[in-house]
């Protein structure tokens, strides 16, 4: 079977992420300071009357192409997420959002807020980078998902690109490392998090600008870095077929603010067999070539890379939690708890385990 080629190309999906960078179409780059001191301030009317003050109008919203919608959303949902955080809904003092905030997510085909994508890809470097506190922590972190997201979409499509392709394919080794070495970056991010981002910034300022706001009859949760499409890549390695309810609610609760190529991939191998239960499958009933044990071997690898991930991962939550002050604040924006973390690598080392287990039986028979 012939590979499929991405959706978007790396080389368009950069230029696209640099084109929404540049924009500024609400003249937001003079409000940057501002909202940092407003929010230290706790001045909700202030942060109020700026999101009246850049609102555009029905007649500019009409003309905004995609890259112009994104930068005016990303900008918008600083100010939403910094009123949210000081315990109001945005929609109370300005009701006219609801209406903007359709269309604009319409126009880019995501929720009508921010996404982790506006606040992280969508964000401008350097002395135009969007944050709600202005403080160095912050823009750490928006940093550490920056520089994981890119490599981690390519990751996904070389992972799509294994299900394409025969495991006798020589090309399914390359394509095996590149999505080893994209996943790679996810390590380097946490790592960066770990170094730069306090643990008692983000669990006690930070995160709340990441709580969900009401809007249009439901609430719609923030740019949390649970957003990233990690779950799209388990999905493709190891997820497709697993039933497991707990699971099952967490991806469907983050796909909708993942950018549409990838909620259409997720749906593409939907229910199908995943590539761990492909290969299980065929070490059972096959007898493998020195290629074919390769690369079997090489999609192993990219297995203990998600260990080394998610157990730093986990513990990168965990210590935030611990400096929170709420008691009542035991989960994320999107509701869940780091036991969600645990759940998840449970059910990817049973799945993984399966695999090496039935590789190391067949070693030992053809031995």
């Amino acid at each position: 079977m012939e590979v499929v080629k991405s959706i978007i190309s790396p080389v368009d999906r950069q230029a696209t992420d640099l084109k929404v960078c540049s924009m500024d179409p609400l003249s937001f780059d003079k409000y940057l300071k501002k909202v940092g001191q407003l929010n230290q301030a706790k001045d909700v009317n202030g942060l109020a009357e700026l999101l009246y003050q850049v609102l555009p109008t029905p007649a500019a919203l009409e003309h905004y192409s995609f890259e112009e919608a994104a930068a005016a959303m990303r900008d918008l949902g600083i100010l939403l997420g910094s009123i949210k955080r000081h315990g109001v809904e945005p929609v109370w003092l300005v009701p006219e959002i609801e209406f903007v905030l359709e269309i604009l997510g319409h126009k880019n085909n995501l929720p009508p807020r921010d996404t982790l994508i506006h606040y992280t890809l969508w964000n401008p470097d350097g002395k135009r980078m969007r944050s709600y506190t202005q403080e160095p922590d912050e823009l750490h972190l928006i940093h550490s998902v920056k520089k994981s997201t890119g490599p981690l979409m390519d990751a996904i499509y070389n992972m799509r690109n294994l299900h394409q392709i025969s495991l006798k394919n020589p090309k399914f080794s390359d394509y095996a490392k590149q999505a080893h070495e994209g996943f790679k970056s996810m390590i380097d991010g946490v790592v960066h998090a770990k170094r730069f981002v306090s643990p008692a910034f983000f669990a006690n300022e930070l995160r709340y600008y990441y709580d969900p706001i009401h809007l249009l009859g439901k609430d719609w949760i923030g740019p949390g870095a649970v957003e990233m499409p990690v779950f799209v890549f388990d999905h493709l390695l190891w997820g497709s077929d697993c039933d497991d309810p707990a699971y099952e609610e967490f991806r469907q609760t983050y796909l909708p603010y993942i950018l549409p190529e990838f909620r259409k991939i997720f749906k593409e191998y939907e229910n199908k067999w995943s590539l761990l239960l492909k290969l299980l499958t065929y070490v059972e009933n096959k007898k493998l070539n020195d290629t074919e044990l390769a690369n079997i071997k090489e999609v192993l690898k990219i297995c203990t890379l998600l260990k080394s991930f998610r157990m730093p991962h986990k513990k990168l939550a965990e210590d935030s939690y611990k400096e929170e002050n709420n008691p009542g604040r035991s989960k994320g924006s999107g509701g869940y708890s780091t036991d969600i973390l645990v759940h998840i690598i449970k059910l990817c080392n049973a799945k993984s385990n399966r695999l090496k287990e039935a590789l190391e039986k067949y070693q030992s028979v053809e031995l």
